[in-house]
């Protein structure tokens, strides 16, 4: 077996000289296909979603009971002290 050094230099120029870069074109940050028209689409897209959101937080605000149901609330002149566990004086 060899010893960890001589392997070291050994393997080192293999290794060295097995990467080679090719870069002359542009490829963005995880797309291997970059498309020209692709900013627009993300503009388009980040609007729909703000209107979206923007939709979903007014109806939040302004239609409040679709969220919690239509039911009649109890009244608490309603509720006995037994109901609320209240002891007897």
């Amino acid at each position: 077996m060899l010893p960890l050094r001589q392997f070291l230099k050994i393997s080192r120029p293999m290794v060295k000289n097995s990467t080679q870069r090719n870069s002359s074109q542009y490829i963005g940050y995880r797309e291997l296909n970059y498309d020209a028209a692709r900013p627009a689409q993300k503009l388009g897209a980040e609007l729909c979603a703000g209107f979206m959101w923007w939709w979903i937080g007014w109806h939040f605000i302004t239609d409040w009971r679709h969220l919690v149901g239509e039911f009649i609330w109890p009244q608490r002149s309603e509720w006995t002290n037994e109901e609320l566990g209240i002891p007897e004086d």
